[in-house]
């Protein structure tokens, strides 16, 4: 399955250090996928930690989604 299904299926990948580059790239999908539905989300997360603050901004763009829900797998 090719990303772009898996973002359909509204499917999110954290895949490694949480950097800025991820935490912008993850908040303009969680921007998009919100902006095309209020159908739940599912994060799946395999990250060993990285940078607090952009871990922060993360934490902040899931709690101001507006879906009905958000499953985070890790």
């Amino acid at each position: 399955m090719l990303d772009f299904e898996l973002f359909d299926d509204r499917v999110i990948f954290i895949n490694g250090d949480i950097e800025e580059y991820l935490g912008n790239d993850l908040t303009r999908q969680l921007a998009v996928l919100t902006k095309l539905s209020t159908e739940d989300i599912t994060l799946l997360v395999s990250s060993m930690g990285g940078d607090v603050a952009v871990g922060n901004a993360i934490l902040r763009a899931l709690k101001e989604a507006q879906s009905k829900g958000i499953t985070l797998i890790g």
